[in-house]
């Protein structure tokens, strides 16, 4: 199974390592080495959230998310997330955040892997070490009118009645033929209640909050299935985008790699 490296844990020591280097270079052993990397937290600050509200948080606890998982380390298996980490202590962040973290990322996975029309609406389970992480998702075909309506200007009704008017019941109107997806119906459906809606690049996105955007997330491997949730903030330092499903009332992380593209409503 492919396993892909996302970033690597964030090395707290790194400036004490640098203005010490002739030293450590002398004296360190490789077992003294071991031991520094695996006490890198111990002296960095503990890191907690005042707001779990998905709805309220602001840059302030984002920017406290991102340190979080800059000393995580994540991977892709199999086209999935994993985090490497089973303990919260072991980074010296409270254990309500690694979990906050974890689900996230579970929840992401249940989006992107696979599944047949049989099971969309059974309980899924994933697990990342000690956390395990169950809800029921909902068996809709209109994300893409949930996340428009996530904007406040227009009905969830409003737009469902558009979409189904112009024969796109089926979920995110986009195309998918040879491994390309054209996503120009999707952007006429924002631009027909925002004319000056334009398409982005995920490679382009901005640092920072990412208020009245819609994101086209990859779903089903290479099958050409989409998803479409709210972006709420992209981090570059870590490449992770935060978003928010008003279809099923979650939030995740995704990389820019299982974005297909991101519409902005002006």
């Amino acid at each position: 199974m492919k396993k892909e490296k996302l970033f690597k844990k964030l090395n707290v020591t790194a400036i004490v390592t640098a203005m010490l280097l002739t030293i450590v270079m002398i004296f360190t052993t490789a077992c003294e080495t071991e031991t520094q990397t695996e006490t890198n937290y111990a002296d960095a600050e503990y890191l907690e959230l005042d707001i779990y509200n998905k709805y309220k948080m602001g840059e302030k606890e984002f920017a406290t998310i991102n340190r979080a998982i800059q000393r995580l380390e994540i991977n892709k298996e199999g086209g999935l997330y994993k985090i490497e980490e089973t303990s919260a202590s072991e980074l010296n962040i409270s254990q309500k955040l690694f979990d906050y973290i974890t689900a996230g990322f579970n929840y992401t996975n249940s989006i992107l892997s696979p599944k047949s029309s049989s099971n969309k609406s059974k309980i899924t389970r994933l697990k990342f070490g000690n956390y395990e992480d169950t809800y029921q998702q909902i068996d809709s075909t209109y994300c893409f009118s949930h996340a428009l309506s996530a904007f406040q200007d227009y009905s969830f009704n409003t737009c469902k009645t558009y979409q189904d008017s112009q024969g796109w019941q089926d979920g995110v109107p986009i195309t998918y033929s040879n491994g390309n997806y054209n996503v120009s119906n999707a952007i006429s459906f924002v631009q027909n209640f925002y004319p000056n809606a334009e398409q982005v690049s995920p490679s382009n996105i901005q640092s920072g909050m990412m208020g009245g955007s819609i994101l086209i997330l990859k779903t089903e491997g290479a099958g050409g299935g989409a998803h479409a949730v709210n972006g709420i903030n992209y981090d570059e330092n870590t490449g992770i985008v935060y978003f928010i499903d008003y279809q099923n009332d979650r939030w995740g992380e995704v990389t820019l790699n299982d974005i297909i593209t991101v519409i902005k409503k002006d």
